[in-house]
């Protein structure tokens, strides 16, 4: 069946075939280690279903780890499983399956289900579609074979609370990065922002300044704080995949709400928190963007990076 889902997955990876999906394979395959450190606390040994598995290097570092589970990685892109294939050719503990995660419901019992760095791209591969992403959760969290006691881990983006904040690009790159941002993201949302300075607690409106303007008269952004994580979470990618990043939403919905979801489908949660990974601060945002809130006084002050990420394990 050619779902939505199914067709604008295929036209992402065709983009990304396009615009570096070496680059972004290998961004998964170094990033894997850390995240399989992150969620093999959470994981009920047994049968492990890695849904949008990628390339594999979830599942290839969880079987280091559980040697005597069996594992599904699931993915809908024919590339995709056939370098699972590939890469675990001979492996008999580890059995790939093409399939879509709006569409598939797994037959056999299994006792974890994992999307990582998955959900994001469900809902921005469905026209930005809230219930797609539910229907992926449902599949598992309400499928008969999920045994009780079995866990659902997610470790994706997140989006923090709503507040106002105020920018600083400390550099050209990061002046220009932020304008096709805006430009950019306007396919998914447009972003409210202006740029301006404060007078005492006036904050006065300047229209479209140059980096130059910026710097010389300590112009800021203003801007919500949820688009703000999009913009820092997308701005340092490489020239060739940034469209295809800026054509997705990467955090879907708060911490709190994706607790709701899970609780809605009579999971437990048992471990829920967001975080921001240090190398993006340390290697990016620090070095390119300050950030700044108004305090209970109205007095500008520093203000932390958005979280970029999540760990979210529901267990049944």
């Amino acid at each position: 069946m050619e779902t939505l889902n199914s067709m604008s997955i295929q036209v992402g990876l065709g983009e990304r075939q396009t615009f570096g999906q070496k680059i972004y394979v290998d961004s998964m395959e170094k990033s894997g280690p850390a995240k399989v450190d992150e969620i093999s606390p959470f994981v009920k040994p047994g049968r492990i279903l890695d849904i949008c598995a990628g390339a594999g290097a979830v599942t290839a570092g969880l079987t280091a780890r559980f040697p005597a589970s069996e594992f599904v990685p699931i993915d809908f892109s024919g590339n995709m499983v056939e370098r699972l294939k590939k890469r675990f050719s001979g492996t008999k503990n580890i059995d790939v399956v093409q399939a879509d995660a709006v569409d598939f419901a797994y037959d056999k019992s299994f006792d974890t289900a994992i999307f990582v760095s998955a959900l994001h791209e469900v809902y921005s591969g469905n026209g930005f579609d809230f219930s797609t992403v539910v229907q992926a959760l449902h599949n598992v969290a309400n499928n008969k074979n999920f045994k009780k006691g079995g866990r659902l881990i997610i470790r994706d983006g997140v989006m923090p609370e709503p507040e106002t904040l105020f920018v600083e690009p400390l550099n050209y790159f990061a002046y220009n990065r932020f304008l096709k941002f805006i430009n950019g993201f306007s396919a998914v949302k447009n972003v409210d922002f202006t740029f301006g300075k404060f007078n005492g607690n006036n904050f006065a409106v300047r229209n479209a300044p140059s980096f130059g303007e910026v710097e010389r008269n300590n112009l800021l952004i203003k801007i919500g704080s949820q688009d703000t994580n999009e913009m820092l979470s997308k701005y340092h990618y490489a020239e060739e995949n940034l469209p295809v990043e800026l054509s997705e939403k990467f955090g879907i919905w708060t911490l709190n709400e994706y607790q709701k979801v899970l609780r809605m489908f009579g999971l437990k949660v048992v471990h829920a928190v967001s975080y921001l990974l240090p190398y993006l601060r340390d290697t990016h945002y620090s070095r390119d963007f300050k950030v700044y809130r108004l305090d209970n006084s109205g007095k500008l002050v520093p203000a932390p990076y958005p979280d970029s990420t999540m760990l979210l394990v529901g267990e049944k």
